[in-house]
């Protein structure tokens, strides 16, 4: 499991435009998730994690957090 302090550098480092294409969505989609703006359908969110290599509780800690910033 990745540590909690790597969990938003590996967000970070997440290629949005590798990402969307992966989870067959677009990049503007993509930068509203992980900045806190939209919420993802559980499919979504799941691959996402996956792609990124964190669990899917860790992503959506991580989303929750930047929602509120």
């Amino acid at each position: 499991m990745v540590a909690e302090n790597q969990v938003g550098q590996k967000i970070k480092a997440a290629n949005r435009s590798e990402l969307a294409r992966s989870l067959n969505v677009t990049r503007p989609h993509v930068s509203q998730i992980l900045s806190g703006k939209s919420v993802p359908s559980l499919a979504v969110a799941a691959g996402m994690a996956k792609e990124i290599g964190v669990s899917l509780d860790q992503l959506w800690g991580y989303l929750q957090t930047a929602s509120v910033n």
